[in-house]
Order: structure tokens, then C-alpha cells, then sequence
């Protein structure tokens, strides 16, 4: 909800800046996986009161039933492709000593809507190799486990790939932090400075994506890569499976929190939604003095 939130506001605001844009299409990302744990919650909780009999799960059955693999496969590449991007972005736009050309917002939308058509590419491969062949019979868990429905090797690829992205978004990153402080310390004209000053305040907002998508996404991607090499039966904690929506709630979070332009934009609908609800509140309790006072009127009639 609070990724669709800060979707709606990044649209209310209508500033399209390249880190406005990258942003938008994080909050789209991280929204198709807490989508996928919301359908993953709800459809073990529905297969716990099933008959015995019915427990029988196959690949194809799992993608009818629930889309929460399909979300998670999506949404966590989406993302981790996203937040690689955002770290390169900063790499270049710190390395290059001259403004940005004119259209490099309209470049990366269309880099950005190339990585959506790129991805669901991906995704539709994956459920192809999912289904191929004799995994339409295979039995699996009732509860419709991720590593049971796809291929080992389409989830070892899942896996690896979400841990180089993350890491290299990291070493990306810090890479493009190493540069500004480099070219801080050299002699720029006062316009250049202005520019400095400007991409340290972007840098400032999309480091708390990468620390987090590296600290909450990639503990559980390792965790989960270990206990599937050493193929030990032991079942994931809730506690560590929380850690992926947590990232997703955080990043859009904390940068909706540091850009000055979002933060006014949640201010201005918070107070509309107070409003609205003060003013069904007030409906509400006026709608329930009438009630009474015709009950009243009623029973003294009666009387």
C-alpha cells in the first residue's frame, strides 16, 4: 500500500526527472511483490483448511491457483534491475564534467520501459520451462512453494542473478560517491559547483535504496541459496522472508521522505484524507442523532 501510495503521489506532483522516474518504476516493482506475498499469505492460509484429499499440486495447478510466484519472480528481478540501473545512472551522471544532455529524461523512460519488456520476457521463459514436459505432472507442496514450481536452474539463475545485481549496484554506487568527492576537491566554476550540490542532494536520496536493498534483499537471497546447495529440509523463517517487503516499504519510504517535492505532496493528501474522514465522522454521527431522535419521536407516539 505504501508503494502504490507514493506511485499515486509521484503522479500527483507531475515532475518527471530522471530520479522521479527511476523511483516510479521502483514503486511499481516493489508493489508486484508485496503483491506476491499478500497472494502467497492468503493462499497457504486457504490450502491449511483443505481436505486431505485435495492436497495434490502440480506447476501448472500452482500458476491457476495463485500469482504469488509469478510476482515474486517479476518483482524481484524488476527491482533488483531497477536499483542497478540507479546506481549506474549516478556512476555516469558523476563521472561525465558536463551537464545533462537535452532529452535525458525521455532516455531513461525509455531505457526504463525496455527493462519492463525485457523482464516479462524473462518471466514468461521461466513459466514456459516451468510447465515443459513432464513437470505437468510433478507433485509438489500443497502450499505451492517457490523452489518447487520453477526449475532449479531458473531458480538458481533467479538467486544469482538478484545477488551480482544488488552487489554490483553497490560497488556502482560507492563508486559514483568516490567521484563527486573527487571532483569536490577540484577547482569548478561557480555553475559547476551548483551542479555538484545538486547531484549530492539526489545521491543523498537514493542511498538509502541501495543500503537497503542490499542489507534486506540480499541476506535472504543468500540464505536461501545455501540451505537449496546443501538441499537441507529446513524451512525458511518467517522472520527472514519479512525482510523482502520490509525493503520494498522502506526504499520508497525513506526517498519520499528526503525529496522535498513528494514529502509536500504526502502532506497535502494526508490533510485531504484527515478531512474526508473527519467529514464521514461527522456525517456519520449526525446520520446516528437522527436515527435516535426519530426513535424517540416514534416511542412517545406510541406512548
Amino acid at each position: 500500500m505504501c508503494n502504490l501510495f507514493i506511485f499515486c503521489v509521484i503522479l500527483k506532483v507531475k515532475c518527471y526527472r530522471s530520479d522521479i522516474i527511476m523511483a516510479a518504476a521502483l514503486a511499481i516493482s516493489n508493489s508486484i511483490v508485496c503483491i506476491g506475498f499478500i497472494a502467497s499469505g492468503s493462499f497457504r492460509l486457504k490450502q491449511m483448511f483443505k481436505p486431505v484429499y485435495n492436497e495434490l499440486m502440480t506447476p501448472q495447478l500452482c500458476f491457476r491457483s495463485s500469482i504469488h510466484v509469478l510476482c515474486w519472480d517479476y518483482g524481484n528481478k524488476l527491482s533488483s534491475t531497477l536499483i542497478l540501473l540507479i546506481a549506474i545512472e549516478r556512476f555516469i551522471t558523476m563521472l561525465r564534467q558536463r551537464p545533462k544532455p537535452s532529452g535525458y529524461n525521455s532516455y531513461i523512460f525509455i531505457i526504463v520501459t525496455l527493462i519492463f519488456v525485457l523482464n516479462s520476457i524473462c518471466n514468461a521463459v521461466i513459466v514456459l520451462a516451468s510447465l515443459w514436459g513432464n513437470r505437468k505432472q510433478t507433485i509438489i507442496s500443497k502450499f505451492c512453494i517457490h523452489e518447487q514450481v520453477i526449475p532449479e536452474g531458473c531458480y538458481f539463475f533467479e538467486k544469482f542473478y538478484i545477488l551480482i545485481a544488488d552487489t554490483m549496484s553497490a560497488i556502482v554506487y560507492f563508486s559514483a560517491i568516490g567521484c563527486l568527492r573527487r571532483h569536490q576537491l577540484s577547482d569548478y566554476p561557480s555553475v559547476r559547483i551548483v551542479q555538484e550540490a545538486r547531484e549530492k542532494m539526489i545521491n543523498q536520496k537514493f542511498k538509502s535504496l541501495i543500503f537497503c536493498q542490499l542489507f534486506l534483499n540480499v541476506i535472504p537471497v543468500i540464505i536461501l541459496i545455501v540451505l537449496k546447495m546443501v538441499r537441507r529440509g529446513i524451512t525458511v523463517t518467517d522472520i527472514i522472508w519479512l525482510m523482502q517487503p520490509t525493503n520494498c516499504t522502506l526504499q520508497l519510504v525513506l526517498f519520499a521522505l528526503s525529496t522535498a517535492q513528494l514529502r509536500d505532496a504526502i502532506k497535502g493528501m494526508a490533510v485531504k484524507i484527515v478531512k474526508v474522514c473527519h467529514y464521514v465522522r461527522c456525517t456519520a454521527i449526525s446520520e446516528l442523532k437522527n436515527i435516535k431522535l426519530v426513535q424517540n419521536r416514534t416511542a412517545g407516539t406510541e406512548s
